[in-house]
């Protein structure tokens, strides 16, 4: 049999593709003074977009931007900076290739590239979540002490004493600010908050479903976020927090003390415990943001309720290669992720497990939240503790049909990671 025959618009897009990876290949290599250099040495070529000529360089550079808004794969409304960006790497580019539009594809590439891809993962977030709000939580050596965070949330008045109603509570969410902190990096802003305090999941597995509809998105494109490929579902914190509201009003098992506190290990950079600590008002989130960073010593006070979240080994691999910036995405990197695909949990679970049962203390709940391919294993390391036993949640044994919470239509992901994937949620208690 003969080759299929491509269409002439087949063979341009591939032609074209062929060419702009070798420009990536080739800026890999490319030093920081050479690279300046061929840009400087094209400066004839202009910067202003908006002011390009017809079947220039600027132009099609205006072009592909465009093509790539109307894809949603760019916002709208770019910087100037992102445009300067995009246009000094088609220079760069135009040393080395002809075609315009060539260049063009792979200037939009490295500077949407460089736009999402410098993330704050290498950076320590926040260890405390407030109401939503980072909160400081640190050792002090000279005083041989944690020194724990206050219960006033930053946002609130000092004489407000409803702490319960936060400020999402009184407020139109169209009126809210869009980050809680400009000097902190946060994943979520308070819109994003607002939105996810609405979201119901457990009514619907009171229906005997015992499956969620994971749907929720922020409502702006948000780099830090969209990357932290091992975050749970929102929709499966609001299961966590109407499970735990059910325990604390119907059995006297679940004592909450004045100020109770909760671990969550596992679950990414720091966005699905911002989310936690909005959802649980009265609670002070701590979190581990494994895998992005070593675990770090944890406060020793007692553990109200303990969350786990066991990613798949395929995300685990993806977050430990975002968790190192890197300007040019690596090809070596992704071909090492997508060799975990479809491959059962690894040494990731245990760790996992182990790490969440070591600080925990009887009558404590433990919540598992974990990939479709780590459940299983999850809970044999939990049950193998014997430390454990199942608690039912709203008259609903999940440790013998967990609650699926998995979405309609994965999330995209930037730089080719892989997409989110649902969670298989189950509620245990450490026996006595």
């Amino acid at each position: 049999m003969g080759r299929s025959r491509l269409s002439p618009q087949s063979r341009r897009l591939r032609e074209m593709r062929f060419r702009v990876d070798a420009l990536h290949k080739r800026r890999v290599g490319v030093k920081p003074e050479a690279w300046r250099q061929a840009v400087d040495s094209h400066e004839h070529l202009g910067d202003d977009l908006r002011a390009a000529e017809p079947l220039s360089l600027a132009r099609a550079v205006d072009e592909e931007l465009r093509r790539r808004g109307r894809s949603r794969l760019a916002q709208a409304k770019m910087s100037e900076h992102f445009r300067l960006l995009a246009m000094q790497e088609a220079r760069w580019a135009s040393t080395h290739e002809d075609n315009q539009q060539v260049c063009a594809r792979f200037a939009v590439d490295i500077a949407l590239h460089k736009a999402k891809r410098t993330l704050p993962f290498y950076e320590r977030p926040p260890g405390t979540w407030i109401y939503g709000e980072p909160a400081v939580t640190y050792f002090d050596a000279l005083k041989n002490t944690w020194v724990l965070p206050c219960r006033e949330p930053l946002s609130l008045a000092p004489d407000d004493d409803d702490a319960s109603s936060n400020l999402t509570e009184q407020r139109d969410p169209e009126d809210l600010p869009e980050e809680p902190d400009a000097t902190i990096q946060v994943p979520l802003s308070h819109k994003d908050l607002a939105a996810i305090r609405a979201l119901t999941a457990w009514s619907v597995a009171q229906e005997g479903a015992f499956a969620v509809s994971a749907s929720w998105a922020p409502e702006h494109i948000r780099a830090v976020y969209s990357c932290d490929v091992v975050r749970p579902p929102m929709e499966a914190l609001a299961l966590v927090r109407d499970a735990v509201q059910g325990l604390a009003c119907g059995q006297a098992a679940f004592n909450l003390s004045e100020t109770p506190a909760v671990l969550f290990v596992g679950g990414g950079w720091g966005g699905a415990a911002q989310a936690l600590s909005a959802l649980l008002r009265r609670h002070q989130v701590f979190h581990i943001p494994s895998p992005y960073h070593d675990l770090a010593a944890t406060p020793p006070i007692r553990w109200e309720l303990v969350v786990l979240n066991v990613p798949s080994l395929l995300h685990w691999r993806a977050a430990e290669v975002a968790a190192q910036p890197k300007e040019i995405p690596s090809r070596k990197d992704r071909a090492s992720i997508a060799r975990a695909k479809g491959k059962e949990g690894g040494e990731h679970v245990k760790m996992l497990v182990d790490t969440a049962l070591a600080v925990t203390e009887p009558e404590c709940l433990v919540v598992l939240m974990a990939d479709v391919l780590t459940y299983r294993q999850a809970v044999g390391h939990l049950k193998s503790r014997g430390t454990v036993v199942p608690v039912p949640a709203h008259g609903h044994d999940t440790s013998r049909l967990p609650l699926w919470v998995g979405y309609d239509r994965q999330p995209w992901t930037p730089h080719t990671l892989p997409r989110p994937t649902g969670r298989c949620v189950s509620f245990w208690r450490v026996s006595k």
